[in-house]
């Protein structure tokens, strides 16, 4: 959900990593990696991730900007992970009466998980090194987290599917 919001803006440009910060691009690379190396090696193997963006109080040239940043963002995984059928949809927000489901979820063909505390699941780099772990070669640590099964993933798929389209 937080990943579309998490951009952030300084003079009219987008900051950050990509203008997506390192904690989401590193949880999404994570996913990404365990993801392609224990599914099955078919054609037909997707793997989506569904985003907020709060579009309320930005003018065209910032919605412009933060587009070109997802989909820059999304050809460098599709690129990275030789893998093109990575796809990032951004879903745009205008308040409470439109807007993603609070939690964060990982939906699969087999099971609906509900990830509660946010997104950023793994260790920064600097919490990695103020604990002297190796950023390069230590295991990267999860941080303390709520998961549980959800009996109804279609029902958040629903609800996020009725967004329009960033």
């Amino acid at each position: 959900r937080m990943i579309g919001r998490s951009i952030k803006y300084k003079n009219g440009e987008t900051t950050s990593i990509q203008g997506i910060p390192e904690h989401y691009c590193e949880t999404l690379k994570w996913f990404l990696e365990i993801y392609l190396q224990h599914s099955s090696p078919k054609a037909t193997r997707i793997f989506e991730v569904y985003s907020g963006f709060d579009i309320r109080y930005l003018d065209e040239n910032k919605i412009s900007q933060a587009q070109r940043v997802f989909r820059q963002f999304e050809a460098d995984m599709q690129t990275n992970f030789s893998f093109p059928s990575f796809k990032l949809t951004i879903k745009e927000e205008i308040g409470r009466e439109q807007e993603m489901p609070h939690g964060r979820y990982l939906i699969t063909d087999q099971i609906g998980v509900l990830i509660e505390r946010g997104f950023d699941l793994l260790w920064t780099d600097r919490q990695m090194v103020d604990n002297s772990l190796n950023i390069s070669t230590s295991d990267r640590p999860i941080r303390d987290v709520t998961i549980t099964r959800i009996s109804e993933p279609n029902k958040i798929e629903t609800a996020v599917s009725r967004l329009p389209d960033l």
